[in-house]
């Protein structure tokens, strides 16, 4: 879905990430955050999303930090009755 995107002409015009909660643990972190986002599938009107979401972090021996397990969910859904 993403790569079809992003292949297809997509784009994002803005992004604004906010993190809550971040919990680092040697090597691994865990980041709970929140997202506003602003994009555009190819021949469609512009969108937004505004979520939440829970990322798995890990440190690579270069050092650099990459995600390894993401999960998202929207901050707007409907209440269930």
């Amino acid at each position: 879905f993403i790569s079809g995107f992003w292949e297809g002409g997509g784009g994002v015009s803005s992004l604004d990430v906010q993190s809550i909660e971040i919990f680092v643990h040697g090597d691994v972190a865990y980041q709970i955050a929140q997202y506003d986002e602003s994009f555009q599938f190819p021949g469609e009107e512009p969108a937004e999303a505004h979520n939440y979401f829970f990322a798995r972090w890990e440190r690579g021996a270069d050092g650099v930090w990459q995600i390894d397990r993401l999960l998202a969910g929207p901050r707007d859904a409907p209440a269930e009755d």
